[in-house]
């Protein structure tokens, strides 16, 4: 897209939640936002049937009389309203073909006919069973015969329209901006296929325009001309031609967003404290199916939060159509409660499964230069995919060699996976965002105390950790004797696992960035993001650093910070992934 309309969405209330010690002291930790979310979707305003009302009449065979009555028949669960529905949006297109050429007026009331005939024909299509795949709207009879169903510019499969939805006003709490812009057709929001696909969430939305148009040139007059129904993706798609004139097409790439946001019910305070209590996969997920040539984006999330966080920063993104036309967005979800050693493996292992997955000869260069970006503790995340451990990490916890550790097979097998890495070969770049490469004081204070001890750990993890300390008395250090550390244990800033993440170098062939929020002084530490000090968030070594006066909660969220991202991604698409070490 040139350019987008955006409206600002006004934020609504927090509600109140479970564990209320916690939802206070946590919250003021990491600044999560805990809201009820129950679907408030709304359908797109239709077009009142004038005949009948008042008197007026209308033409018989007219677009308004067909439409008049498809309205009726559908009032009476009818299937031959999609014939009409059709029948009216091709009436309707025959008096706007000339405004859409530059030929003539346009006339409002014809163009509500056919976006709301249009609207109406999806909708009774889905409804009676009448799109049917591959690519068919078929009919009841008559003249036309089944209509084509044409799909440009998508990643999607034919079978991932399975359920669409028409947009109209919806709910857009977590982002600044909803992007949509007018033109021609029906903005949609589609949904796919249930069955699970590898790294794809089941059901995800995606935004879709829909138009019924000719496939041929106008007709003579008392001449039918095949049309088809045409979905256009709007990050890709933002005009289609009609004879020499390009005509824009109506889009809206906030709404499943917004829909997700919207409709979504797992909070991030049930994963913290319970971790792996969630419904919902953790791990590595596609926003999109995967896009040879696009390099990925990763976003990792902090404590206390989920993928939702990236919502804003998301939406600002897939705005620039440069961001969208080299880049494809990824999320990682994991339990933040955890050790975020525990989700810095989960990570590593899955870059390399993503990557057999989807390119398992290794020929998508594009896949060799993907972008890591982490929030807050999701840094930390980001970090150890870049740097090799050695024995830092492990000598930070143990006196004693892995090997000479006393324990079963599998926990064995775990502690190496989270102990000892290489970088990934697979990321080329990195940008920490009020990352506590240095820890968060919160951590040290009642509520971040507070926090680590209502965290409720597996009972396997703890009787695992039971016979670590047990069978090797004097081995580990205090904070992996007392319990299992939690996130908030390992943010402290005296913890030796920190520490010594501290001290691991970004490997060289990675390019590292900061952005670190400033503005909010913390007695005892200076200048900070009301969380994360700046001494804390700045890293040496970084390829540049940008200082943003913003609230530790809003960092991720700035103009400032979609301005930096878009340059970070401009300079890294004009540099070429180095080979593998």
């Amino acid at each position: 897209m040139e350019e987008w309309q955006f409206v600002r969405p006004v934020p609504f209330c927090i509600s109140k939640g479970c564990y209320v010690l916690c939802i206070l002291g946590v919250t003021v930790l990491t600044g999560c936002n805990l809201v009820s979310r129950h679907h408030r979707w709304q359908f797109p305003p239709m077009a009142e049937p004038l005949q009948g009302r008042h008197g007026t009449q209308v033409a018989p065979g007219s677009a308004e009389a067909m439409y008049a009555e498809a309205v009726r028949l559908e009032g009476l669960g009818a299937v031959e309203s999609v014939d009409l529905y059709y029948e009216a949006a091709v009436a309707a297109w025959e008096r706007i073909e000339g405004n859409l050429l530059g030929a003539s007026p346009a006339d409002p009331r014809h163009w509500f006919l056919y976006h709301s005939a249009l609207t109406k024909l999806v909708m009774t299509s889905e409804r009676f069973g009448r799109l049917r795949q591959p690519g068919v709207l078929a009919t009841t009879g008559g003249p036309r015969g089944d209509v084509p169903v044409e799909y440009h510019g998508f990643p999607w499969t034919p079978a991932d329209f399975r359920v669409l939805t028409p947009v109209g006003n919806y709910p857009a709490d977590s982002v600044q901006h909803v992007y949509r812009s007018a033109g021609l057709g029906v903005t949609m929001m589609a949904r796919g296929t249930p069955s699970p696909r590898p790294f794809l969430r089941v059901d995800h939305p995606f935004s879709a325009t829909v138009i019924l148009r000719p496939t041929g040139p106008p007709a003579p007059h008392g001449v039918r001309r095949p049309f088809a129904l045409a979905f256009y993706n709007p990050l890709q798609i933002n005009t289609i031609s009609l004879g020499q004139q390009k005509v824009p097409i109506a889009a809206d790439i906030t709404a499943p967003i917004a829909f997700l946001l919207d409709g979504r019910d797992d909070n991030p305070i049930t994963n913290f404290l319970l971790p792996g209590a969630s419904r919902h996969d953790r791990g590595l997920f596609m926003f999109e199916p995967y896009q040879r040539g696009k390099i990925p984006i990763v976003f990792v999330h902090g404590l206390l939060s989920d993928p939702a966080t990236w919502a804003d920063l998301g939406n600002e993104l897939r705005a620039h159509p440069k961001v969208v036309a080299r880049y494809q967005f990824w999320t990682f979800s994991y339990d933040t409660g955890d050790p975020f050693l525990d989700g810095a493996e989960m990570l590593r292992r899955q870059l390399r499964e993503i990557r057999t997955t989807l390119d398992p000869q290794g020929t998508d260069r594009a896949l060799d230069n993907i972008v890591l970006v982490g929030h807050s503790m999701g840094g930390l995340i980001a970090k150890l995919q870049v740097c090799s451990s050695g024995d830092r990490l492990w000598s930070a916890v143990s006196s004693q060699p892995l090997d000479r550790i006393r324990t079963t097979p599998e926990l064995r097998q775990h502690l190496a996976a989270s102990f000892f890495f290489e970088p990934s070969p697979h990321v080329a770049r990195v940008v920490f965002i009020g990352t506590p490469h240095r820890g968060s004081v919160w951590a040290r204070m009642s509520i971040g105390r507070l926090g680590s001890y209502l965290v409720k750990e597996p009972s396997a993890r703890r009787a695992a950790h039971r016979q670590l300390i047990q069978e090797n008395p004097g081995v580990f250090s205090e904070e992996v004797r007392r319990r299992v550390p939690t996130s908030i244990d390992m943010l402290l800033p005296d913890s030796r696992s920190l520490c010594a993440i501290y001290q691991l170098p970004v490997d060289p062939r990675v390019t590292a960035h900061s952005i670190v929020g400033q503005g909010y002084w913390l007695p005892g530490l200076g200048d900070s993001d009301t969380v994360v000090p700046v001494r804390s968030a700045s890293l040496q070594g970084v390829a540049s650093e940008v200082r943003i006066t913003a609230k530790h909660t809003e960092l991720h969220r700035t103009e400032e910070t979609v301005r930096e991202m878009v340059r970070i991604l401009s300079e890294h698409d004009n540099v070429r992934p180095m080979p593998h070490p």
